[in-house]
């Protein structure tokens, strides 16, 4: 698995965690509540590109951060912030899924493609600039 509670319990402290998976307001961790934030999270991710074996760090700290996402908004906990913070996840994604970014430990830096720094293309074809200046 991606991620564990034990990361989790890292990001947020294990008090945080187990308010944010007791839904019945009965002060116990809620196993079956965690492992569906982290299942959505997970199949979240998945829609972009398959899990690695290896997962890059960054990768790593998506998946938490998804899940935790997940569990707040169970109870209405996310704010702008919060949000803000998904899209941006949301936009490491879709770089790791065009090879920009490492999503796994197992790829090398040949493999990740590297972006120009060219505003535009080049081409060698001539435009027809007739009537431009009528």
């Amino acid at each position: 698995m991606i991620i564990t509670q034990e990361d989790l319990e890292k990001e947020v402290g294990t008090q945080a965690l187990l308010e944010l998976t007791d839904l019945n307001n009965d002060s116990t961790f809620n196993q079956s509540v965690f492992d569906d934030a982290v299942s959505d999270a997970l199949s979240f991710i998945e829609s972009f590109f398959d899990l690695p074996t290896l997962p890059s760090k960054l990768l790593e700290k998506i998946a938490v951060d998804f899940t935790l996402y997940n569990l707040r908004e169970k109870h209405g906990l996310n704010d702008d912030i919060t949000k803000e913070q998904r899209k941006t996840n949301e936009r490491y994604l879709r770089d790791m899924s065009k090879g920009n970014i490492r999503k796994s430990l197992e790829e090398s830096s040949e493999q990740i493609t590297k972006k120009s720094a060219a505003a535009f293309r080049h081409s060698t074809t001539r435009m027809d600039l007739g009537g431009f200046n009528d």
